[in-house]
């Protein structure tokens, strides 16, 4: 017992059991999440997976990060490395699920039919859209890390306001262009 209580007042070793507990939390959560992304039939959770791998356990880690006892400058960098990798984790994530709902919205359209304008008009304009929305993913993907750095947040923050400023000023020039590319979107 004694051994016991010198290893958990061992600061590292403290810290490393709780990320070895993290570890297999995360494990079972994944196995759970797993489970219920078989029940989903409109979206193929092949294409989730990996995703689904990476960011349950930068989840779990970025959540347990503040109670590990490492000295302050690896605080800071594991803390600091846990948050990028959740970062990212979202970001892919959020990219896969952008094909996983394409492809799952595209199957409706077969463009292997004689007579196959109309899902031909839809496989372009999806596609655009996917594209649009993978852009902005990783855009503010990489926003996101930059303002995750002390050094060069200034930099992250500058490119979400400037992207703002672009987005409000690009769409009063381009009201009508807009509306009439969102209009032949609907009718197509």
């Amino acid at each position: 017992m004694k051994i016991l209580s010198d290893m958990l007042s061992n600061d590292v070793f403290f810290s490393f059991s709780i990320m070895v507990i993290t570890l297999f939390v995360s494990a079972v959560i994944y196995l759970i999440i797993t489970l219920f992304l078989k029940r989903i039939k409109d979206i193929s959770p092949v294409c989730l997976k990996s995703p689904v791998r990476s960011l349950i356990p930068a989840g779990c880690f970025l959540v347990v990060a503040p109670a590990l006892r490492f000295p302050d400058d690896i605080q800071t960098m594991i803390v600091g490395a846990f948050s990028i990798w959740f970062i990212m984790s979202v970001g892919w994530f959020l990219i896969r699920l952008v094909k996983a709902v394409r492809e799952s919205f595209l199957r409706f359209y077969d463009i292997n039919t004689p007579d196959n304008l109309k899902a031909r008009a839809v496989h372009t304009q999806v596609k655009v859209i996917e594209n649009i929305l993978i852009i902005l993913i990783v855009f503010l993907t990489v926003s996101f890390i930059l303002m995750s750095f002390e050094s060069v947040r200034q930099i992250g923050t500058s490119l979400l306001a400037s992207a703002g400023i672009a987005g409000v000023v690009l769409g009063f020039a381009a009201q009508r262009t807009l509306g009439n590319f969102i209009a032949g979107i609907q009718i197509a």
